[in-house]
């Protein structure tokens, strides 16, 4: 079982009402790695391997717009990718680095490899877990989401139809029932019309595949291989895309809080073999 003793981590004095919530370490002298979630998650999926991670890392988690602790804005451009990544970089600069590791979860991996594409001399290194949003084929799968010029079908997400995406935490498996349970109160209590804000300013946008083929950093997906829908694409990314290293993990959607032991393992060789 994992550690479930957890670090302290302090809040970045960087906050406003455009600026994501984040939280660092302290200062270890290890190296930093940028710690990313999922959509309709929180800092809590990296719960179980935040003690393990302190040993080969300073662990700085983010959490996206709307999502646990980060604000709410009021305005569009404050939910974009582009201003979430130079929030990230803002990050980095104030904690003195010039190179960081991004790992990321899910939805998280779109912001983590956008990171990457855009800021390639700020990047040891990306590691990331099973992510639709950022790889799929977007001419043979609909979105989970409606068309971003269909505003009226994106004013009605609401709960009901939250609960009903695979990304809500009632669909986790094969994580321990507290951890489960936290999850999914703090998504029941998003807030409706910043997810609206976000859904269509960042989630619609988070695609990378037709860039991919740009990424020159060294890369590494862990893949849950339970979560079946994802493996076409992990054969997909394991052609296309360049400095790729693919280790496969027996979990699913969720593979860093499943198996946050065998995560961490292959973090840490990832991390020290690209410092």
């Amino acid at each position: 079982m994992p550690d479930r003793t957890q670090p302290r981590l302090q809040p970045l004095p960087l906050g406003s009402a455009d600026f994501p919530y984040a939280e660092a370490y302290e200062d270890n002298g290890a190296p930093p790695v940028f710690l990313l979630h999922g959509f309709l998650m929180g800092r809590m999926i990296w719960r179980d391997n935040l003690a393990g991670m302190i040993d080969f890392a300073r662990p700085v988690i983010f959490e996206l717009m709307v999502h646990g602790r980060s604000p709410v804005p009021e305005h569009d451009e404050a939910y974009t990718i582009p201003h979430y990544l130079s929030c990230m970089d803002r990050a980095r600069e104030f904690l003195g680095y010039s190179k960081v590791f991004l790992c990321a979860h899910s939805l998280g991996s779109s912001f983590a490899l956008n990171y990457a594409l855009s800021y390639p001399k700020n990047v040891h290194g990306v590691v990331f877990t099973n992510s639709t949003a950022a790889l799929r084929d977007l001419t043979k799968r609909p979105d989970h989401f409606p068309p971003d010029e269909d505003s009226d079908r994106l004013s009605r997400i609401d709960r009901d139809s939250l609960r009903e995406t695979d990304a809500h935490p009632t669909k986790l498996r094969f994580v321990s029932e507290d951890l489960r349970e936290t999850l999914i109160d703090e998504a029941e209590n998003l807030d409706l019309v910043g997810i609206r804000r976000f859904v269509r300013n960042a989630a619609l946008k988070a695609n990378v595949r037709d860039r991919i083929g740009q990424l020159n950093v060294p890369a590494l997906l862990i893949n849950g291989v339970r979560e079946s829908g994802f493996q076409p694409i992990r054969d997909w990314a394991a052609e296309h895309i360049p400095n790729l290293e693919i280790t496969d993990l027996d979990g699913g959607h969720s593979v860093n809080a499943q198996v946050p032991e065998d995560f961490n393992a292959r973090l840490r060789a990832f991390v020290e073999a690209n410092l």
